[in-house]
């Protein structure tokens, strides 16, 4: 069992926590635009309001609830630094898990990807044994695709020209955990 507090390369230990109606939509809210503001490669581009982050909440609660969704948040203090999902797939998908992280640009660079990907397959993996747990990343992600890699993932796909970044289209890298 991997331990659920993470001691990051500053020192600090951070706990990941289960996503929860409590969690102040505010917070959340910071949390998402900030990574838009940054126009890191997520596939959202636009800042949310806080009318739709909140359907979001419901919605993602409502998966929860229906056994399809596995989301944490990372706190420090009161200020949310990442968040993790695992998204189990439909029907006779169902065997698939996508995965999903984002961390603040300031926080990045700690060992915090690494930490809370590690622990999210795990959850993952004890919640569903999926057949097959996948992500995609932007090819010029490296980072990323670095992360990824060094966990266990491996190509499987390649999406030429797929998602568009800063007005020109990207190819996207699908990956897959080889254990």
């Amino acid at each position: 069992m991997i331990n659920t507090k993470f001691k990051l390369k500053n020192g600090k230990e951070l706990e990941p926590i289960h996503l929860h109606p409590g969690i102040p939509v505010d917070a959340l809210l910071d949390y998402i635009n900030s990574i838009i503001r940054e126009d890191a490669y997520l596939h959202m581009d636009t800042e949310m309001t806080a009318e739709e982050e909140r359907n979001w909440l419901i919605s993602s609660m409502n998966d929860i609830y229906h056994d399809r969704l596995i989301h944490y948040v990372v706190f420090d203090e009161n200020k949310i630094i990442a968040g993790a999902t695992a998204k189990k797939g439909n029907w006779r998908e169902a065997g698939n898990v996508q995965l999903g992280i984002a961390i603040r640009k300031e926080c990045r660079s700690l060992g915090l990807g690494e930490k809370l990907l590690s622990f999210l397959i795990e959850k993952t993996k004890e919640k569903w044994n999926p057949r097959n747990i996948y992500l995609y990343c932007a090819e010029e992600n490296k980072p990323a695709l670095s992360l990824y890699k060094k966990i266990g993932f491996e190509e499987f796909a390649k999406f030429p020209e797929w998602f568009k970044y800063q007005n020109k289209y990207l190819d996207v890298i699908y990956l897959i955990l080889s254990e």
